[in-house]
């Protein structure tokens, strides 16, 4: 089986020490690094981390989309400095199979944020009144 390596970032040492204990307890995974600074990018491709947890900033995210497009395979995990709120990021490139492709489908496909189901002809989503628009 092969370990999920995690690699800790700009934490408090208490909450570093809370999230290696929890990984560490897991066989599956293993903290390969811990680092303060700013060279997250760099620490994630020495480390080679499949997963980067990481301390919210004093607003309760830090910007991630950059650090995603770099390494885009890399899933990101924040936590706050208490320890009682996080948030997962990560790209995830994925295929939808749409079925059969109609006029309706195809418009359907374009509108939605959500996926079609695999092999069902998708029924537009109503219009919304320009009223009901808040």
């Amino acid at each position: 089986m092969q370990q999920i390596r995690v690699l800790l970032a700009k934490m408090p040492t208490l909450m570093v020490d809370i999230v290696q204990h929890v990984v560490g307890a897991e066989s599956d995974m293993a903290v390969v690094g811990v680092v303060d600074d700013d060279d997250v990018p760099g620490a994630i491709r020495r480390t080679r981390a499949d997963v980067v947890v990481i301390g919210q900033d004093k607003d309760g995210e830090r910007d991630f989309l950059q650090l995603l497009r770099r390494h885009p395979r890399v899933k990101v995990l924040t936590i706050s400095a208490d320890g009682t709120r996080g948030a997962f990021y990560e790209l995830r490139p994925r295929r939808v199979p749409l079925g059969t492709i109609s006029a309706e489908t195809l418009a359907a496909a374009i509108r939605t944020r959500t996926p079609l189901s695999t092999g069902r002809t998708a029924t537009p989503p109503a219009r919304i009144k320009s009223a009901e628009v808040h």
